[in-house]
This record gives structure tokens, C-alpha cells and sequence, in this order.
């Protein structure tokens, strides 16, 4: 391939990136306008509420691309009202996410305004105080706006079924097409080098910032019910709902589809479970951020990196759970570092690695099995690590179904999306078990 045909491929690549993104800040801004009610509502009662808020997110993309197929199947010949079912079902399931943050991120805001009009007694004015407050909010609000655009511009799962225009999309068909792998990595630069500036704004932002916010704060309850009720029943009760109602039609599972849960279920959970070791080992936080950014650029770039390394090889498990291991690292990054400020000076008296490991795990269990277990069902769910690097024979469960979903609805599938749901989910009931115990 010539010069000329990459900078074509580049000027292409742009286009479609620079689309996707003005499309993304759209997405984003529903998804953080509705953070507000659903943080507010969570932060109102008990931690369990946080969970309910979490479900969207938990629930597989492939899910939901199952439940509104149809429905993009009767807008075939309407592709801007594709795009905006598309673009809206991102922003509910991305709204969860963005809640999380907010609710974490505005507890810092009270405390930060209660510290400032402490230490200034009556030297500032109301208004003043008022508009410190709106300032650390808008802190929140972006730090939400950046992963969740992030989130959004990277999204391949949903786009894929739907056949929604994205370069996501184009670039993983093309790379599959067998175009060159410098071909492919030239494509990659364009939404990378688009992705850089928020990525780099996010870990400076996090990198400066104080410590993690506390415990939610206790606000009137009543407050956003509706918006969780309509958030929850668009991104898990319907979609569940269209599942169950398949499985009534003649069908099966198919052969070893669990064999091939399983498989993906310990893969997944021996990437996390490096992922937490590496984040327990590396507590400073700019090394944590610096992890981060695979991930924060994707899934399919930080996957044709490791396809190019000269070692990997084309597909291998050791390159697959590497990348996994990078996908999934901010999550358990988040769990170490969010439980683990109060416990931060007793684990590094511990004078050796493995007596630092095992302090943390003793005193900050429930929460790193949370994180690990969360960030097991993100790896499992990565379509494009899996398809990419995973050896012939190795496929990951999602890919499978992935692969299954371009036929429409029948029982097998709905049966095994039910399966892909439930059974990671139920890895979560320990958690609340020990929740319980603790109080």
C-alpha cells in the first residue's frame, strides 16, 4: 500500500471520527443530564440503590442490540431516525456510568464548599459561595462528560448489529477484510490522535485532584425515582422481557455454549485478577493513570497494538489477556484507590510487596472482590479483544453470540443471553452477602 493510499485512508478515517464525535457530545450530554436524578436517588437510601443505578451497565450491549433489533429493522429506510434510537440508547445505558461519577464526584463538592466557607468565615458573599459550589459541579459534570464521551466513541457492539455508521465499525471490518496490519494501525492514529485530548485532560485532572470524595452524602429522598424507573426499564426490564418472551418458541442451546461460558468466565477473571494485583502494586496514582490510557483510547486500538507486537503474534492467549488486562484495569483502579485512602499508610508500612498485597486484601476484601468481579464482566463482554487476538478454538462466549444476533430472533439466542447475563451476575450475591454481614 502506497502513500497516497493511506493518506486517503487517513482523510476517511478523520471524517468518520469527526462525525462520531459531534455525535458522541450529544450522547454525552443527555447521559450526563440524567445522571443528576439517578445520583440523587441513589445517594437518598442505601448502598444497594448504587447497584440498581449500576444494572444498565452490567447488562451486556448485545442485550439491548437483541431487544431493539426489530425496531431498527423498520427504520432500515430511515438512517437518521436509526441513528437517533442509537444515539439515545447509548446515553440511557452511559447515564448509569455518569451517575456513578457525579454522585461520587458532588459529595467533594459540599465538602469542598463547607472547607472553603470554614476557613473564609464571612469574608465571602453568598453568591460567592453559591458559585464555588456550581464550580466544583461543573467539576463533576466533566469529569462524567469525558468517560462517557470516551465510552460512546468507542462503542463497536451496538453499532455493529444495528449497521450504524461508525469508525469503530469500519475499521474492525476492514481489518478483518485483511487489509495490512500498517494499514490498519494508520487507520487507528485518526481516532486515537481524537480520543488524546480528553484522555489527557481526564488523567491530568484526576492527577491534580485531591483526595477521592467519601462516603454519599444523605440528601431527601423522593427525588428522581421516575428517571431511574424509565432508565431501568429501557436498558434492562424490556430487553430481559423480549429474551424471556423468545424462549416459548421451538429451539435450544446450542452444543457447548456453557463450556464456552466457562472458558471466557476464567480468562476474563485471571485478566482482572492481574489487573487488581497490578493496581494494589502500583497505589501512587499517576502510575495507576498512566495504565489507564489503553483503555480510556479502546478496546479495538489498544488490540491492534498487541496484534502488531512483534512477539504476540497474530492471536495468542498470552496477548489476550494482556489486552484484557488493560481493558479492565480502571475498574479495579477505581476500587483500589476509592476504598483505600483511610487504609493507605498502615498497607505501606508493610515491608515487603507480597505483606502489602495480602494488608490490602484483608482489610479492603469486600471491595476489591467487587471491583474484580466488575471488572470480570467487562472483559467478558469485550467483543473486539476477544475477536481479535483470542487463538482459533478459543472464541469468546460474546463473540459467539455476536456472530448468532445477525440471524434475528429465535430461542437459542434469547437463551443464550439469559445464560451470559444471569450467570455473571450471580458472581455479585457473595458481595452482597458480605455487605450484609458488615453491617
Amino acid at each position: 500500500m502506497g502513500f497516497s493510499d493511506l493518506t486517503a485512508s487517513f482523510s476517511v478515517s478523520f471524517e468518520a471520527c469527526l462525525l462520531s464525535g459531534l455525535r458522541c457530545g450529544l450522547v454525552t450530554v443527555v447521559a450526563v443530564g440524567l445522571a443528576h436524578p439517578l445520583s440523587t436517588w441513589a445517594l437518598a437510601g442505601a448502598k444497594r440503590r448504587w447497584l440498581v443505578i449500576l444494572l444498565p451497565m452490567l447488562m451486556p450491549s448485545l442485550l439491548l442490540a437483541y431487544a431493539y433489533g426489530d425496531a431498527m429493522l423498520h427504520l432500515m429506510h430511515a438512517p437518521n431516525l436509526r441513528l437517533s434510537l442509537y444515539d439515545s440508547l447509548l446515553a440511557v445505558r452511559f447515564s448509569s456510568l455518569a451517575a456513578v461519577i457525579v454522585g461520587l464526584s458532588g459529595t467533594r463538592a459540599t465538602e469542598s464548599a463547607a472547607w472553603i466557607a470554614a476557613q473564609c468565615g464571612d469574608r465571602l458573599s453568598r453568591p460567592r459561595r453559591l458559585w464555588l459550589k456550581i464550580q466544583e459541579y461543573r467539576r463533576a459534570d466533566a469529569l462524567a462528560f469525558s468517560v462517557v464521551w470516551l465510552l460512546a466513541f468507542t462503542e463497536f457492539e451496538m453499532a455493529s448489529l444495528f449497521s450504524v455508521p461508525s469508525w469503530s465499525v469500519a475499521l474492525f471490518d476492514a481489518h478483518a477484510g485483511g487489509i495490512p496490519l500498517r494499514a490498519s494501525l494508520w487507520r487507528a492514529l485518526v481516532p486515537v490522535l481524537t480520543a488524546l485530548p480528553i484522555v489527557g485532560w481526564l488523567v491530568c485532572e484526576l492527577r491534580n485532584a485531591g483526595q477521592l470524595p467519601g462516603k454519599g452524602r444523605r440528601i431527601r429522598a423522593g427525588r428522581g425515582g421516575l428517571v431511574v424507573l424509565g432508565v431501568v426499564a429501557v436498558s434492562v426490564l424490556y430487553p430481559v422481557w423480549v429474551a424471556v418472551a423468545e424462549i416459548a418458541k421451538p429451539g435450544g442451546l446450542p452444543p457447548g455454549s456453557l463450556q464456552l461460558l466457562w472458558r471466557t468466565l476464567w480468562l476474563s477473571a485471571l485478566a482482572a485478577l492481574l489487573a487488581l494485583v497490578l493496581a494494589v502494586c502500583l497505589r501512587r496514582r499517576g502510575w495507576l493513570l498512566v495504565v489507564c490510557v489503553p483503555a480510556l483510547v479502546g478496546a479495538l486500538p489498544t488490540s491492534l497494538l498487541m496484534v502488531a507486537l512483534p512477539r504476540s503474534g497474530q492471536t495468542s492467549v498470552a496477548a489476550l489477556v494482556v489486552a484484557l488486562t488493560l481493558l479492565c484495569f480502571p475498574i479495579v483502579a477505581v476500587a483500589v484507590v476509592r476504598h483505600g485512602q483511610s487504609n493507605l499508610e498502615v498497607i505501606q508500612m508493610a515491608p515487603r510487596l507480597a505483606s502489602r498485597f495480602l494488608l490490602t486484601l484483608r482489610m479492603e476484601g469486600t471491595a476489591l472482590f467487587f471491583g474484580w468481579w466488575l471488572a470480570t464482566i467487562w472483559a467478558t463482554q469485550s467483543i473486539t479483544c476477544w475477536a481479535m487476538l483470542a487463538p482459533i478454538g478459543l472464541d469468546g462466549y460474546y463473540v459467539r453470540l455476536h456472530n448468532l444476533l445477525h440471524y434475528g430472533h429465535n430461542q437459542s439466542n434469547a437463551l443464550l443471553l439469559l445464560v451470559g447475563v444471569l450467570v455473571p451476575l450471580a458472581g455479585l450475591l457473595p458481595f452482597l452477602w458480605l455487605g450484609r454481614r458488615k453491617r
